[in-house]
């Protein structure tokens, strides 16, 4: 993977969160009760969904296997001691809100969409700022593993 794909996928994840911001701010829209809505939703869905492209470009290029689901990249970085099992598990949450984002399989309870959203922001940078370190061009060897 090409440390200008990653600079890319950033930088689009970094834009989303900017449009999440600014639509939280705007006022409403006469005649349009729900779009600030929607496009808070668009761009968070298309922010997870970038974020898990990036966690599976690190992870087939560090060689850490195949993922099979959306959440398994982040279990696998978790698994080779690039990021924190901490990390991984928020990373899951997020996937399962992707999940509830994209299929709309249940409405969203408004209290927990807020929460989910705060917190599925700053995890979101969180991993994109750790995964501009964990390209092999700025880190090129493994992790020390650490005793538990």
């Amino acid at each position: 993977m090409s440390l200008e794909i990653l600079l890319d996928k950033l930088e689009s994840i970094e834009r989303c969160l900017a449009n999440i911001a600014l639509y939280s701010n705007a006022p409403a829209l006469e005649g349009y009760p729900h779009a600030w809505e929607d496009a808070i939703q668009t761009n968070l869905q298309r922010a997870c969904e970038l974020t898990i492209d990036v966690a599976n470009l690190l992870v087939q290029a560090r060689d850490l296997g195949v993922s099979r689901t959306a959440a398994g990249a982040f279990r696998l970085l978790e698994s080779a001691g690039w990021i924190s099992s901490e990390l991984a598990e928020e990373m899951s949450r997020m996937v399962r809100f992707r999940n509830v984002l994209a299929h709309r399989y249940k409405s969203l309870d408004p209290s927990a969409y807020e929460r989910a959203k705060s917190l599925g922001i700053e995890r979101i940078r969180e991993f994109a700022m750790l995964a501009l370190q964990l390209h092999p061009e700025n880190a090129p060897n493994p992790p020390e593993p650490t005793s538990d």
